[in-house]
C-alpha cells in the first residue's frame, strides 16, 4: 500500500467506518446525500447492529444498507470491521443476521474461525 508524504497510509473506504461501542453499532455514511434528498439532507448511512452477550461475544443482529449505497460492498465492509473487532478483542461472533450467516460467511469463509459454535 502506498503511503503519503507523512508516511501514513492513504485513507480507504473502510477508514470511514465508525464503531459506536455505547450504541453497539458499526456505521458507514455515504460520501454524498441520497439522490432524491433535499439540499442539506443527511447522508444515508449503512449500519451493522449487535448486542454484547454476557461472556463478551458479539451477537451480530442486523445489517441495513440504504438503497443508494447497495451493490457497493458496504455491508461486507461493515462485517469485515465487526469480525476484525471481535478477533482483536478475543471474542466470538454469533451471526444472527441472515445476511451475515447466509451471504457474508459463504463469501468469506476465512472469517469462520471467529464464529461461535452453535450450542
Amino acid at each position: 500500500m502506498a503511503s503519503s508524504a507523512t508516511g501514513a497510509a492513504p485513507p480507504t473506504l473502510s477508514d470511514a467506518i465508525e464503531h459506536d461501542t455505547d450504541r453497539c453499532v458499526f456505521s458507514l455514511a455515504a460520501t454524498r446525500p441520497a439522490t432524491a434528498a433535499l439540499p442539506g439532507a443527511a447522508k444515508p448511512t449503512a449500519v451493522l447492529e449487535y448486542a454484547r452477550l454476557g461472556n463478551g461475544d458479539l451477537d451480530l443482529q442486523h445489517t441495513f444498507v440504504p438503497p443508494d449505497m447497495r451493490g457497493m460492498g458496504a455491508a461486507a465492509l461493515l462485517c469485515h470491521s465487526a469480525f476484525a473487532h471481535a478477533r482483536a478483542a478475543g471474542v466470538r461472533v454469533v451471526p444472527s443476521c441472515s445476511y451475515i450467516s447466509q451471504t457474508y460467511l459463504s463469501r468469506y469463509p476465512q472469517q469462520a474461525d471467529v464464529v461461535r459454535p452453535a450450542a
